[in-house]
């Protein structure tokens, strides 16, 4: 059986008597709000798990319904994540395409135990965010279900909906560990679908319209090629150079290996994660001809206006993903600067649009060293990756249906030594990178967890998810998408969230592919 002691959220506040907090919402609840709950619990009284008898019966049953019933608030709110993604029959459970993979590698007890614990912890994080941009009212009908959820089953009774959901989780986890028959089942279903749309190829005749995009695409890789064969600093300015980088120097300390767990899936600590993304900050040297090539923090401005980027402070977002590369899994260190947008360069610029942003990924060994270097826009476009060392492309890498686009191989960093990145104006693309020593004339911007990103601030007061419940974010939609759309993405230049970046117009690739990396090189 599962240890459920690692799925539990911290209790912030608990009531000494779990018949006290019941009788007391009973209470005080107006009418309404007790119809909603008998509402929310007939509204679930058909669930995915058979009938259990015995000493279990009621937990799994109740908690089963509670999750059920908040996955239906959060939609009917229109707040709902789309990623991670959710699993039919399992809504106590979100996955990853890198956590999907392991679906075959899970044959021993305490491998399905790691993989489920995996999966728990990544709708824990994302329920937690979800139930934060409820009203006041839903939020109190959710309370009102999990405090009589947590009666019921003999749970602890928190203050808030996400304790009892948490206590739920590991029950439900702890059932599905010791049942073969959900776990192959949950095997089967876990593979989140990709980004593009059958109907859309089908419908924009895409064998004959590929034809033309593959041609826009070659094109577009010949003109990077080139631009990168010469100096990073060789380009043109259309403004003034702005550096901005990290607070701290460059890192020159002897690297702790970084631990793994039965999956072999890397779980550093909380203070050498921060000691990695440090060491690894990117100084970002910005062709700056207007205040929408300064990095900031996004926010919805009044009515119709849309989403845009203070500029107050400069701010660059992290978190990390998980890939698989040469055999094992391995940490990737994501940095995420956010534009106000993409200003039009004429009447016709079918890519301009609100805000822009682009992401520097680092994916890097046990030691903390770099392996490959790789950025893309929010979009999804625009992927260059920069392999490091002997890391090299495949040969068959070169000939798929969209080859990657590899402008340049890297050393290893020298001690003392960042990575510079080099942006044009307007349009944000990455036409340089190199290994500097930062000097003293920068602007230093802070770190800011991407969590935050789902409570946006709102011009007026209040907040809100940056991203869609499909992922696009309202507003940034591009003119390209009239003329991309038979490629089966969705709104081709639209920024989106992470997990649902097609990065490939002909065939099929995601910045998030699990196997991405090992098979592109080797």
């Amino acid at each position: 059986m599962l240890d459920t002691s690692t799925l539990r959220g911290t209790v912030s506040a608990t009531w000494p008597a779990g018949e006290g907090i019941v009788s007391l919402l009973w209470r005080c609840q107006p009418l309404m709000q007790a119809c909603s709950l008998v509402v929310l619990l007939s509204a679930c009284a058909g669930t995915t798990r058979q009938p259990l008898s015995g000493p279990t019966a009621a937990p799994v049953e109740a908690c089963t319904r509670l999750f059920e019933s908040v996955e239906d608030r959060v939609k009917t709110a229109g707040v709902a994540r789309s990623f991670p993604h959710r699993i039919s029959g399992f809504p106590y459970l979100r996955t990853t395409r890198t956590l999907a993979s392991f679906r075959k590698d899970v044959a021993t007890d305490a491998a399905v135990n790691a993989w489920l614990e995996h999966l728990a912890a990544a709708d824990a994080a994302a329920s937690r965010s979800e139930l934060a941009q409820l009203d006041g009212i839903g939020n109190r009908e959710l309370l009102l279900l999990a405090a009589e959820t947590a009666r019921r089953s003999g749970l602890t009774i928190g203050a808030e909906t996400a304790t009892t959901l948490d206590e739920c989780r590991a029950v439900l986890v702890a059932q599905d560990s010791a049942d073969v028959a959900r776990i192959e089942r949950l095997k089967k279903i876990i593979l989140p679908d990709d980004d593009y749309s059958l109907v859309q190829r089908i419908g924009g005749l895409y064998p004959l319209t590929s034809l033309g995009v593959r041609a826009g695409v070659a094109q577009w890789h010949e003109e990077v090629r080139e631009r990168y064969a010469g100096p990073a600093r060789a380009t043109a300015i259309a403004g003034e150079r702005r550096r901005y980088g990290p607070a701290m120097p460059a890192d020159a300390g002897d690297p702790v290996p970084i631990a793994r767990d039965v999956l072999g899936i890397p779980r550093p600590e909380a203070a050498q994660l921060d000691a990695l993304f440090r060491r690894h900050a990117p100084v970002w040297e910005i062709d700056t001809a207007s205040a929408a090539d300064i990095p900031g923090t996004p926010v919805w401005r009044d009515g119709d206006a849309g989403p845009g980027v203070d500029t107050a402070a400069a701010v660059v977002y992290r978190y990390t993903s998980i890939t698989r590369f040469r055999g094992s899994p391995r940490l990737q260190l994501n940095y995420l600067a956010w534009f106000d947008e993409r200003p039009a360069s004429g009447p016709l610029d079918m890519l301009a649009g609100r805000l822009d942003g682009v992401i520097w990924r680092v994916t890097v060994d046990d030691a903390g060293v770099p392996l490959v270097y790789d950025s893309v826009h929010a979009c999804g476009c625009y992927h260059l990756l920069f392999p490091v060392g002997d890391v090299a492309l495949r040969s068959a890498a070169v000939q798929l249906p969209e080859p990657p686009l590899v402008p340049l191989t890297l050393e290893e960093p020298a001690i003392g030594t960042r990575v510079h990145l080099y942006l044009s104006a307007g349009a944000h693309y990455l036409e340089g990178v190199t290994h500097a020593v930062p000097d003293a004339g920068m602007t230093q911007y802070r770190f800011a967890d991407r969590e935050a990103l789902y409570q946006t601030p709102v011009a007026g007061g209040g907040y809100r998810s940056l991203f869609r419940e499909d992922g696009l974010i309202d507003g940034t939609q591009r003119g390209e998408r009239w003329f991309l759309w038979p490629t089966g993405v969705r709104s081709p230049g639209a920024m989106r969230e992470r997990g649902r970046r097609a990065t490939a117009f002909i065939g099929r690739r995601h910045f998030d592919d699990a196997f991405l990396l090992d098979e592109l090189f080797h």
